[in-house]
């Protein structure tokens, strides 16, 4: 595949995006980045009443940088349009006469999963939140969900083009527990539907189209059933550890906030199986595959 080299490297500015499949962590991040000191989010570049920021909506909004729900000519005409108004909302924001940043302190943007929960109001809104969301896979609900697909590489290309430092965060987690998290619990979709959906997201999406075309230096991954344990280089990989004379690291934080609802994940897992008779081979068929999909990921994660 056509592999995007990673070549912008910052020691000041980075963006970040937290990549998975919906049920695989995002929202752990408002609570894990809450006392990050240089942690914030891109002013100016998330979305506004008349689009759907990155991601199209099934709600509110009809198209975003990574669909338009006017199919191929709504795509090259959203997109591009959002796109361009991205880019030059980074000229603006953050850029100088001189296309230098304008920042002089180190400063990490989350894209997703980041909430400021403060006066300016100006990351995350919850009466706004179908403009910014975890921008999950799939991203929103409806009858197009399958579709709502957000694309890293789409982004890496963007900011590659202007010199800007972007990174992703991979988060994998065993592929039962994703099933039981979203079709049991959640109550989303029935297992045999929502099944081959994360199925085809993750080998031809996430795999095959985006992480396997980009520069491996872009990513880093989280395992969720190694949680609250992070790799311990994945603070300095996004930039936000010790950082304005703080002891603050994200493994510690981590430790300190992540909660772990599973409980006893094994015997949760075969009281589940037995509910959803997992011997009938139609499950069984969709759980294995699931998971050889999963598996490629950490393999390509390395973990």
């Amino acid at each position: 595949p056509d592999v995007l080299k990673k070549q912008a490297y910052s020691d000041k500015t980075r963006f970040v995006f937290i990549l998975g499949i919906e049920g695989t962590g995002h929202h752990m991040f408002h609570s894990v980045l809450r006392e990050c000191p240089t942690c914030t989010c891109p002013v100016g570049i998330n979305g506004n009443a008349d689009h759907g920021g990155f991601a199209v909506s099934s709600y509110k909004h009809d198209y975003g940088v990574f669909g338009s729900k006017e199919g191929k000519d709504g795509v090259k005409k959203h997109v591009n349009m959002f796109t361009d108004g991205l880019l030059k909302s980074l000229e603006e924001y953050y850029k100088d006469d001189e296309g230098r940043f304008k920042a002089t302190d180190t400063t990490t943007f989350f894209i997703n999963s980041y909430k400021d929960e403060g006066e300016t109001g100006r990351c995350t809104l919850w009466q706004d939140w179908s403009s910014y969301s975890e921008i999950s896979y799939p991203n929103f609900g409806g009858r197009c969900r399958r579709w709502q697909i957000p694309d890293v590489r789409i982004l890496a290309e963007m900011f590659e083009s202007q010199g800007v430092d972007f990174r992703v965060v991979v988060l994998v987690r065993d592929a039962l527990d994703l099933l039981i998290s979203n079709a049991v619990h959640r109550k989303w979709e029935r297992w045999s539907v929502i099944a081959p959906q994360y199925i085809s997201i993750l080998n031809d999406n996430i795999l095959k189209s985006q992480l396997l075309r980009l520069d491996p230096n872009f990513f880093r991954c989280i395992d969720y059933d190694n949680l609250p344990d992070i790799p311990v280089e994945l603070g300095e990989f996004l930039n936000i550890d010790n950082q304005m004379g703080s002891d603050w690291t994200l493994a510690k934080s981590f430790k300190e906030h992540f909660v772990d609802k599973r409980k006893d994940p094994k015997a949760n897992a075969l009281k589940t199986k037995e509910r959803l008779q997992y011997s009938a081979a139609d499950t069984r068929k969709y759980h294995e595959t699931l998971n050889s999909a999963t598996e490629k990921l950490r393999t390509l994660c390395h973990l």
